[in-house]
Parts: C-alpha cells; structure tokens; sequence
C-alpha cells in the first residue's frame, strides 16, 4: 500500500492475490488491534476465491490465531513447517 492512489483501487487482499498461483501462506491474529477479524475472514475469502479459480486452492494457506499483532512460537513454527514443505525440505 507504498504506491501512491494504489489503495483507491486495491486493497490487501487484491495485492495478495497478484501472487496467485504461487504457494502462500497468511496468518493473522484474531486480537490483532489493526485488523478486525470480520475484516480478515473476507480477506481470506476472497484470496481463497482467486486460488480456486485458477486450480491452485491447495497452495493457498491462511490461518487465524488467538493471539495480538505478533508473530509468536506457534505461528513461527506453523511458518517454518510451510516453507519446508514447500521447498521439500525435511524438518530438521
């Protein structure tokens, strides 16, 4: 949302949804003070869409946590899990 007027037109899961149909992971916590979780769960809907559409909703993961505007333990090791997943890596 850096880009001058870009946010007139698209909003975060619009930008999101240009990386369809790559493999992408989104986590967000449900008392985070930024992001409304009504506002979260229509994001995720909406990128699910996208994925969806073009055959791809295997490689779209999105989680919501009991948790603030953090990127704690959990999330870190869900995270970690994903990416070996996705570059076939074995958990180590």
């Amino acid at each position: 949302m850096t880009h001058p007027g870009l946010a007139l037109y698209l909003d975060f899961p619009d930008v999101a949804s240009i990386a369809c149909p790559k493999p992408m992971m989104f986590i967000s916590g449900s008392r985070d003070g930024l992001f409304p979780v009504e506002s979260i769960k229509d994001a995720y809907t909406k990128m699910r869409r996208v994925w969806d559409s073009q055959n791809a909703g295997s490689k779209l993961v999105t989680k919501l946590y009991d948790a603030p505007h953090e990127f704690n333990l959990d999330m870190q090791a869900d995270a970690f899990t994903w990416l070996d997943k996705i570059f076939n890596n074995k958990a180590k």
